[in-house]
């Protein structure tokens, strides 16, 4: 299914979120089969500084008010919201509600995906990680990147850090990179996923993109 996913400029009050309900009531009847709704950095530190300055009940009541949601759906909707924020914060974690998924954005090579993983845990939420793609404002990507982002993320989970792996196509303004410059990042994910036992380096992943992706008989390139 697709995934709706808001977020706002700036960060802004509590209060003030009222001013993007008619954006966000009419973007959501869109995805009206969604069990979830992904919210970005900034629209979640908006929804964690609530909880710090008026509670978690009333945050979120704001939150799904704004987001038009009926009462029906309040708690079987699950909110993603990136956690990178509140990761030493014990008193907000302590308040978060069970219909919440937290996910930990990390787009380093060596970005701390197990010791976050571990530190959300006493939320009770359900985690998830972050990883990307690494192909933002250049030409052919960055392979040693991504690679040592995306197995540090998967092993993350298989660890118990986390539930699931999302790969973000991250860009820059303007966007130069062309999309397929993000295929090498998402396939190594999608191995992963499927096996958890694939090789922990790019040793495979030309035969892999050439055989599944582009569907060719040889391959002759390397990553």
């Amino acid at each position: 299914q697709l995934v709706p996913a808001l977020d706002i400029l700036q960060p802004c009050s509590l209060a003030d979120l009222d001013q993007y309900y008619p954006v966000f009531s009419s973007l959501l009847p869109c995805f009206s089969t969604a069990t979830c709704i992904h919210l970005g950095p900034c629209l979640s530190s908006v929804i964690f500084n609530g909880v710090k300055s008026a509670g978690a009940q009333q945050a979120f009541r704001r939150l799904r008010s704004c987001l038009g949601l009926p009462g029906g759906s309040q708690e079987s909707c699950q909110l993603q919201l990136c956690s990178n924020t509140i990761t030493n914060i014990a008193d907000i974690l302590d308040q978060l509600p069970p219909s919440v998924e937290l996910i930990d954005y990390g787009f380093q090579a060596d970005y701390p995906f197990q010791d976050n993983g571990i530190k959300l845990a006493r939320s009770g939420c359900s985690r998830s990680v972050c990883t990307g793609t690494s192909a933002w404002n250049c030409i052919i990507g960055r392979p040693y990147n991504f690679t040592h982002n995306i197995l540090e993320g998967a092993e993350s989970v298989g660890e118990g850090a986390g539930d699931g792996v999302l790969v973000a196509n991250w860009t820059g303004a303007p966007a130069m990179t062309h999309l397929s410059t993000s295929l090498p990042a998402w396939t190594l994910a999608a191995g992963l996923a499927w096996n958890p036992g694939s090789p922990k380096d790019r040793s495979t992943l030309a035969l892999v993109l050439s055989h599944h992706v582009f569907q060719a008989r040889i391959c002759t390139y390397y990553l």
